[in-house]
Parts: structure tokens; sequence; C-alpha cells
């Protein structure tokens, strides 16, 4: 019966816990689904993209997107700009299209991770309470109620700890890059419409980018977008295909991140099995070999 409760406690928990609104979140929206039913939303998303940029004629469809950290709000602001001032739809919704295919792609990986992760602690924690429980009938000894209590909130913080140090390491992977690239989207869109500078900039918001004068790899890249702009507005030059590079280089910082995020949740995910898990277990063997030994 115990086991049973546990198990449906631990689930409760997992449920719970991806269900809390992302507080501090790098994302302008709070989510309030779990990561598995986001990454489902944003295959979603990313067909009615590809659909839209296939099809030529019409405005495209108006109304409510499925829900993808924030991209399905700059896709209703670029078939706004589209409506209003015109464009092609492969060209203006291409940036776009390629930015959310990378991110989900990167998604599903963090997610088979996450699972991954949660999957053996639950199992782990259910090998440590059924040997726990089993041992002490066989040995006729009772585990002791502090000890049950360790291994239980160890179990629990454990979890908790994983789920939030990923969404902490999350924003200081991809905070300024998805900043970065969602405002840089806007500005490459409206350089393509018949709006003045003034109004570009206001609407882009590019001049408003993050500070990141600690980070080595993004500074130079955000000072270089900064000189581009002011050329831009100064003298009038056409900057598109030096957008397009910095673009490229965003892209490729993003996926460099991603593959540093996902070896760090897999040393995180390592690292609280040993702490919170197998911790727990070996106490559970030392309680019930001391007091078979003192009897």
């Amino acid at each position: 019966m115990f086991i049973i409760l546990y198990i449906l406690f631990l689930i409760g928990l997992i449920y719970l816990i991806e269900k809390l609104p992302q507080r501090g979140s790098i994302f302008h929206f709070k989510t309030v689904f779990p990561r598995s039913v986001m990454v489902k939303q944003g295959d979603e998303l990313t067909a009615i993209i590809w659909e839209m940029a296939l099809v030529h004629e019409g405005e495209g469809p108006k109304g409510h997107f499925p829900q993808y950290k924030g991209f399905e709000l700059l896709l209703n602001f670029l078939l706004k700009t589209m409506r209003i001032h015109g464009g092609s739809k492969r060209t203006v919704l291409g940036p776009l299209k390629m930015s959310l295919s990378s991110d989900l792609k990167w998604e599903k990986k963090l997610l088979a991770e996450y699972k991954d992760g949660i999957f053996q602690f639950f199992l782990t924690g259910l090998i440590t309470w059924i040997f726990a429980i089993f041992s002490s009938w066989i040995l006729e000894i009772e585990l002791g109620t502090w000890t049950s209590l360790a291994i239980f909130f160890a179990q629990v913080i454990g979890v908790i700890i994983f789920h939030y140090f990923i969404k902490y390491f999350e924003n200081k992977y991809f905070l300024s890059l998805f900043q970065i690239s969602q405002k840089l989207i806007r500005f490459d869109a409206l350089l393509k419409t018949s709006l003045s500078i003034q109004e570009i900039l206001e609407f882009s918001e590019i001049n408003n980018l993050p500070s990141v004068t600690e980070n080595v790899v993004l500074r130079p890249l955000i000072l270089s977008l900064l000189q581009l702009v002011r050329k831009w507005k100064n003298f009038g030059v056409c900057i598109k295909s030096e957008v397009i590079e910095i673009r490229y280089d965003i892209s490729f910082l993003f996926d460099e991140n991603f593959r540093k995020f996902i070896d760090l949740v897999k040393f995180l995910k390592f690292l609280i099995l040993c702490m919170f898990f197998l911790t727990p277990y070996f106490l559970s063997i030392g309680s019930l070999l001391s007091g078979f030994l003192i009897e």
C-alpha cells in the first residue's frame, strides 16, 4: 500500500512542479503547460508556419496560435506587418520558421533528457523503498522514523532541484540569445516594408538589446549589430546581407549553447541521482544492517 501511495505521490509531485507558472522565465509569458505539451504545441505551430510560407495568396489565418515560447506572438506581429505593409510570406516568415525549427529540435533533446532523469529518479527511489520495506519485514527490524523521513525528503528535494536547476540554467544560457533573435527577426521583417527608419527602430526595439558586458562571446556580436543599425540609420545603406550574417552567427551560438546545456543536464542528472537517491539507498542499507547487528 505504501509503495502505491509513494508512486502516486511522485507522479503528483512531478505534475505539480511542471504545472506551476515559471516565474522569471526567459519568455514573455508564464508557461502553465508541462514541457511535453509545450513541445507538442511547438510542433503544431511549426506546421502552421510551414504551411503559411508555402501559400502565396491570402492574408493568412488570424487569431490565436498554439503557444510556444512567445513564437506565436512574433508570428502574429509578422502577419500584422504583412497585412498592413505588404511583403512575401516566404521571405518574411523564413527567419521565424528556421529559428523555431532549430529551437524545437533542441527542446526535444532536452525533453528526452528530462524524461530520462525523472525515470531514473523514480526507478531508483522505488527500488530503495521496496528494498527497505522487504528487508525490514524479513529481518523483523523497523526502519527508523527519522531515517524514513530523511530518505523520503531527499528524494522529493532531488526531483524539485532537478526541475528548477534546468529552468535556472535555461535562463542563463538562452536569455540574451532569445531576446536578440526575436528582435532581429522583427527588424529584418520591418526592413522589407516602406516604414520610416524611426518607425522600424521603434517597432523592432532593435536598439533596446540586453546588456551582456560579462559575456565575451555575445558582447562583440551585440556591438557589431548596434554599429550596423547606426550605419543604416545615419547613411541609409543596405544592410540586409549583414543582418543575415548576424542571424547565422546567433543560430550558431544557439546550437553551441544548447550542446553545452544538454551536457550540463546529463551531469546534473547524474549528480542528483548520486546525492539524493543512491545515498538514501545506502543509508537504508546501513540503518537496517546496524539494527540487525545490534540485535
